[in-house]
């Protein structure tokens, strides 16, 4: 087990310091094979392992506050700002946070690099093919209505399948072959990075300023990037619990 056993006993009392546990019993109670005390260290120990699974989940219960989906916050890597959907779940764990003083809390941003790399190397790609349609500087700022319109250009249309035919002086290659040749791995990578850092900003001054929740008790991290390489999981901030 993961949790340590202070922690865990710690998420598993109730708002009146109590512990209740359900001790599923069968068989002779008076057989000399029979022990409470294994039963009791069976039962906290497979608690103890959902603990380690879904920790808000129990804690949440133990305060009568619904925990459903409190162990993570889905994202999307190229998303700038948070949803308020997002902020609505940072809201509930904030509860959890101010009902259980001691507890520290931790938020971990995983996601897959290398899908994320692609779909800004594309996204890049999309915003040079619409620069080339505009009569503006390809320096100038894109707007938010650009940005728009970018995101609606389809990969099938004739237009912009011969821009990206025309790139690295037609030779072959896919279309993300033909996105990085635009804009390097390293540099898709870093901007991704750099989305992920303001995500990791907003949902600590959410939870810090915002919530009221020391500093000293929240942690927000992302996966060193050499492990966000190699992750095939879901994209999304991973919450859990500090000792």
């Amino acid at each position: 087990i993961n949790l340590p056993l202070k922690t865990g006993l710690y998420i598993l009392k109730d708002r009146n310091d109590k512990i209740l546990l359900d001790l599923p019993i069968s068989g002779n109670i008076n057989s000399p094979e029979f022990s409470y005390k294994k039963l009791i260290l069976k039962t906290l120990g497979n608690l103890l392992l959902k603990i380690v699974a879904s920790p808000f989940d129990a804690i949440a219960k133990s305060l009568g506050i619904s925990g459903d989906g409190l162990d993570r916050i889905e994202i999307d890597p190229l998303q700038m700002d948070l949803s308020s959907e997002q902020y609505a779940t940072l809201t509930r764990i904030s509860e959890i946070a101010k009902a259980k003083e001691e507890l520290k809390i931790s938020f971990t941003q995983q996601f897959s690099l290398l899908e994320a790399s692609k779909e800004m190397a594309l996204l890049e790609l999309k915003k040079q093919y619409y620069l080339t349609q505009q009569t503006q500087s390809n320096n100038e700022k894109i707007t938010l209505v650009d940005s728009e319109e970018i995101k609606k250009i389809k990969e099938t249309d004739n237009d912009f399948k011969s821009f990206v035919d025309s790139i690295g002086n037609g030779k072959g290659g896919n279309i993300y072959d033909k996105a990085f040749l635009l804009n390097p791995q390293d540099s898709i990578n870093a901007k991704i990075l750099k989305l992920a850092q303001m995500r990791n900003r907003f949902v600590s001054t959410y939870m810090t300023e915002k919530m009221g929740v020391d500093t000293s008790r929240i942690q927000v991290n992302i996966l060193p990037e050499n492990e966000l390489k190699e992750y095939n999981g879901k994209d999304m901030f991973k919450i859990g619990v500090m000792e």
